[in-house]
């Protein structure tokens, strides 16, 4: 797609980001933040005092006690390999430890991503984010042993030593989901919020209606404007499921016509999008001062018709325009 289109306007990645944003070892064995078991909390004051650098999302790919253990496990099957055995646990158990270790030479700093981001592409970045296959590798490899240990055992000594394990790696991950989970309640209220919003006014269009947003915002450089969060013309396309929006703008020929359509005056905007298929606008109202009053006097008074409005959207119709050119 970058080919044929060109990259989107503002992504150009520098080869040394792939070391900035390399994979830690010390981060993927380090405890949970804000962790309840004091020598943890110890050793997250250590870490804390030492300032280590290049810290960024990387410092957060923390595979937990569970994860740690079937991390450190797989390494040292490695390292200390047993006589090779003919089941298939044992096969199982040597390509997890051979995947985990793949992984964490292409992913660690000064890795193997650093030499393929300098001598062929420096499009990747971000390769601390293989944590997440480690993470499910190392969970297999507990899973796999703790298998291994308890067949032949009876049925409630098996389910208990899983429960035990569940309930010990679900503990050790709280004080993160607990900070995930701090700001639910308000987003799941405006996302539900929007879904009610949006629900009647879709019910009155035919599947594949086109809606223009306003302000025009840039993608994927999008910091947000005035209360409008980042990547806030978002939320409308997430909860609806019929309807096209104008957000994001992807490849240099839609950045075009995007900045085209910015140059219009708020006062041809209305005849100009019909006759280009739209049949809504919707004005996000935290991005303008004056909550897109003004903005919305000047297209109704173009001929756009007012339908509907909420704390976030003003929402204008194009259909009465006529599709005029």
């Amino acid at each position: 797609a970058w080919r044929v289109h060109g990259k989107p306007q503002g992504v150009a990645h520098g080869v040394t980001e792939a070391e900035i944003y390399g994979l830690k070892i010390r981060s993927l064995i380090s405890p949970t933040t804000h962790h309840w078991f004091p020598p943890f909390q110890r050793w997250q004051a250590r870490e804390d005092i030492a300032r280590f650098p290049s810290e960024n999302e990387n410092a957060r790919a923390r595979l937990g006690m569970v994860g740690a253990a079937g991390f450190l496990g797989l390494l040292g099957l490695l390292v200390f390999p047993r006589t090779p055995e003919a089941d298939a646990r044992a096969r199982r158990l040597r390509a997890t430890a051979v995947l985990t270790a793949a992984l964490l030479l292409l992913g660690t700093v000064g890795g193997l991503s650093a030499l393929f981001s300098l001598l062929v592409s420096s499009e990747i970045r971000a390769y601390n984010r293989v944590s997440a296959l480690i993470a499910f590798l190392a969970l297999a490899g507990v899973a796999t042993w703790l298998d291994h240990w308890l067949r032949g055992r009876a049925a409630r000594l098996r389910v208990l030593a899983f429960t035990v394990v569940l309930a010990l790696g679900v503990a050790d991950q709280l004080p993160p989901l607990r900070d995930l989970a701090h700001e639910r309640a308000d987003l799941a209220q405006r996302f539900e919020e929007s879904e009610r919003f949006w629900a009647p006014i879709e019910a009155t269009l035919p599947a594949g209606a086109m809606v223009y947003q306003l302000p025009v915002r840039p993608y994927p450089l999008d910091s947000g404007v005035g209360r409008m969060g980042v990547y806030g013309h978002f939320r409308a396309y997430l909860t609806t499921r019929q309807l096209r929006w104008s957000y994001p703008a992807l490849t240099d020929a839609q950045r075009e016509w995007e900045q085209e359509v910015a140059r219009v005056e708020p006062d041809n905007l209305p005849r100009h999008l019909a006759g280009l298929g739209f049949s809504l606008i919707s004005i996000n109202r935290a991005a303008y001062a004056d909550e897109g009053q003004r903005l919305r006097e000047l297209l109704t008074a173009a001929g756009a018709t007012f339908v509907a409005e909420s704390w976030e959207y003003l929402v204008l119709d194009l259909r009465p325009v006529g599709g005029l050119k």
